[in-house]
């Protein structure tokens, strides 16, 4: 089952600049992939400021995923990154998918177009809150979306304030396609009853 590393940094220093080749191939080296590294990702919900960078790296276990971050050749450009940057850096468990089960985004990929990813950390305000349901899945497959996170077991390897509760990330075709479920008026009372429950941040980032 893939594991996902979801970032979202914040700069506090000007002369902050994404991390180069070298961690690209540490990434490499450990079994990873960049699915995102966006210095323009949009924040559809979320208080406060949006990040300036979104990455997201899929990794083939947790073991890897930890092999990466641990690794003594990145220590020295993560800490130069925590001390130019606010970054919420989560762990999460993917859905076990098959990536061939999707032809719309994979025509994409062949086609040389690139996916758009919703990166969605959730934090309960009110008990009642439960998870979205069936319903919200076969809308998102209806606009050609695909889960790859729906977890609510998740672990903050960095970041202020309490962790979230639950992650989200969903792989959409096209920007258009994401739009399209979030302003469907199918999707709106679960939307409008997550924002009453709870504190989302939803990032929209482009796809690698």
């Amino acid at each position: 089952m893939s594991v996902y590393v979801m970032a979202f940094i914040k700069l506090q220093k000007p002369s902050w600049t994404p991390l180069g080749q070298e961690v690209v191939d540490l990434v490499h080296e450990h079994g990873g992939r960049y699915l995102v590294r966006d210095t323009a990702p949009r924040q559809i919900e979320g208080s406060g400021e949006p990040p300036d960078e979104a990455v997201l790296v899929e990794f083939p276990s947790v073991e890897k995923a930890e092999a990466y971050y641990n690794d003594p050749r990145y220590e020295p450009y993560r800490e130069t990154r925590k001390a130019a940057t606010d970054t919420t850096l989560v762990l999460v468990e993917g859905i076990n998918v098959l990536r061939s089960a999707h032809p719309a985004t994979d025509l994409q990929r062949r086609e040389g177009l690139k996916p758009v990813y919703a990166m969605v950390l959730i934090k309960r305000k009110s008990p009642s809150w439960t998870p979205l349901g069936q319903e919200v899945s076969n809308l998102v497959h209806e606009h050609g979306g695909r889960y790859l996170v729906r977890n609510t077991e998740l672990r903050q390897i960095e970041g202020l304030g309490e962790p979230p509760d639950e992650a989200v990330i969903v792989e959409w075709p096209t920007i258009e396609k994401t739009e399209a479920h979030y302003n469907h008026p199918h999707y709106e009372p679960y939307r409008e009853a997550r924002k009453t429950a709870t504190d989302t941040t939803l990032i929209l980032a482009q796809g690698i």
